[in-house]
């Protein structure tokens, strides 16, 4: 498992919301020499959400190497104001040396111990910029005692995390006491950081009754093989509240049918002309060669994208004018290794030994997925691509406006996700396992995030309302549609939306093509 320092601070018995400054900053580190983990991008999704709930900016930053983490710490110890609350979050691989922590970047190479103060970003360090900014709190999660294994090489056993804390008004809580390491790197998510979103969750956040909740649910899960570290020089309670309750904006993520988000849209509420339902018969299936995507013919029409929830709002009416094909199952394994033995892609992803085949491609990210698509391009002579995300949800959509294309109540297998059938699988199924949408697209829901064309944008404000790619925002991430075999049945909904470094591969995200019709 893995060591969190957190740390808060507060002068007052309860905190205002307005006027308090607060800004995070999240590192989940996942791609090492050592090996890939799986639990950190998951722990830091379900935080960030929490956080966001709390009114934080967030900064959320996956695989870095040492520059990259000096530069990310830099700018967030320059946004710390005397006024404000800061959050430093970090997920990967830890160790210690002379009583001091360091937090390993994903490029760090450790066969001694000088080499961990080399490559290592110090905590302490860390710790000592902050207390001379004097926000009023700073929060401080380190998630890194696994079992590194060169340690053994320079240290007859490994070491564990040393407690660094801050001077004054600090609350840290680590998840191991010092000294203890774990290994969870086949865990989708650690005890400790599932535990750490839960209470940070709460409606009405008292931090030292929370890390004391912490403390004693990670021990009472573990068995006490696992006993968060907990230490305070608070003088004060702390506590803060949602923000989500003081705006009543939006249904509660918990509650995914909320009629206010979810309720079908009917077209002649907007005078427009509802989209023409398509079979999905073998007549509609259009091949441009043996070993390339099958496809099927979507038309024109216009829908109502989005929802009220965040990241989807403000929901917003958007007309396709053109037709275009898009694939009718997500890129397969198959599919990818032709185009590896062909010379147009570069890379052949680990499928975690679930199976290639028939399987969804995973482990490629989006610049990955810009190689498969020129290659296509370029074997047809016709025109291929990412959709767009409008383009997605539209087709995704087959003229629904419920939650799922097959209505607003998740039921039980209709597709692969965490909360989708009795018995989940936890891994990706061959594609169509399931039933198609009307247009005779399977597996938009749940299997596999796909990486669509557009750059993030946290909604939809100044979005095209032409189905056109929106190529403002933040380049760096994309966004990622319909949710994978490890998401809830909230993130597979049609409208549920998330974004992911374009650079960086993850285990759970793949993609399907469009081909532009002339």
């Amino acid at each position: 498992m893995a060591a969190f320092g957190f740390t808060l601070s507060f002068s007052s018995v309860a905190l205002p919301e307005v006027g308090i400054q607060k800004f995070a900053l999240l590192i989940a580190n996942s791609a090492y020499r050592e090996g890939t983990l799986r639990s950190p991008a998951n722990d830091a999704r379900a935080l960030e959400e929490k956080l966001r709930s709390k009114g934080f900016e967030i900064d959320a930053r996956t695989n870095l190497d040492k520059s990259s983490m000096i530069d990310a710490v830099e700018t967030f110890t320059s946004k710390a104001s005397r006024g404000g609350i800061v959050f430093f979050y970090f997920s990967g691989y830890g160790l210690s040396s002379v009583g001091e922590t360091f937090l390993l970047p994903v490029d760090a190479e450790i066969s001694g111990e000088q080499d961990i103060w080399r490559e290592g970003v110090s905590v302490k360090s860390l710790l000592s910029r902050l207390d001379k900014k004097a926000p009023k709190a700073v929060l401080i999660a380190i998630d890194a005692a696994r079992r590194y294994s060169t340690e053994v090489r320079f240290r007859s056993s490994p070491a564990g995390l040393e407690p660094n804390i801050g001077t004054e008004n600090t609350l840290t809580i680590y998840s191991a006491s010092p000294g203890k390491v774990f290994d969870d790197d086949l865990a989708n998510k650690s005890l400790f950081g599932k535990e750490l979103a839960v209470q940070m969750g709460q409606p009405n956040f008292d931090a030292t009754k929370a890390f004391d909740r912490i403390r004693l649910n990670v021990a009472r899960d573990s068995n006490k093989s696992q006993i968060p570290l907990v230490t305070s020089t608070l003088a004060e309670e702390i506590r803060f509240s949602d923000t989500q309750s003081q705006r009543n904006v939006r249904p509660s993520e918990e509650e995914p049918n909320a009629e206010s988000a979810l309720a079908p849209f009917r077209p002649h509420d907007l005078g427009i002309t509802p989209i023409r339902e398509v079979s999905g018969s073998r007549d509609e299936i259009l091949r441009d060669c043996a070993d390339c995507p099958e496809l099927v013919r979507i038309p024109s029409g216009t829908f109502k994208m989005g929802s009220n929830s965040r990241h989807q709002n403000p929901p917003h009416v958007v007309s396709i004018s053109r037709p275009f094909a898009i694939g009718r199952f997500e890129v397969t394994f198959d599919e990818w290794d032709t185009c590896v033995e062909q010379k147009g892609c570069d890379q052949s992803p680990n499928d975690l030994e679930w199976g290639r085949g028939r399987n969804p491609v995973i482990n490629v990210s989006w610049l990955d997925a810009q190689k498969y698509v020129k290659w296509l391009s370029e074997k047809t002579r016709q025109t291929y691509r990412l959709p767009t995300e409008a383009e997605w949800e539209y087709a995704a959509r087959a003229g629904s406006g419920s939650a799922y294309f097959w209505g607003n109540s998740i039921g039980a297998n209709n597709a692969n996700c965490r909360d989708c059938s009795p018995d989940p699988f936890f891994q990706t199924r061959p594609a169509g396992s399931y039933a198609a949408n009307r247009f005779g697209l399977f597996d938009t829901s749940g299997n596999i995030a796909e990486w669509v064309e557009d750059c993030w944008n946290d909604n939809y404000r100044g979005a095209p309302d032409d189905g056109s790619a929106w190529l403002a925002g933040d380049c760096r991430r994309r966004v990622l549609r319909g949710g994978s075999f490890d998401s809830t049945a909230f993130q597979v909904q049609t409208s549920w939306r998330f974004r992911y470094d374009a650079d960086v591969p993850y285990y759970s995200n793949g993609f399907r093509v469009v081909k532009e019709l002339k």
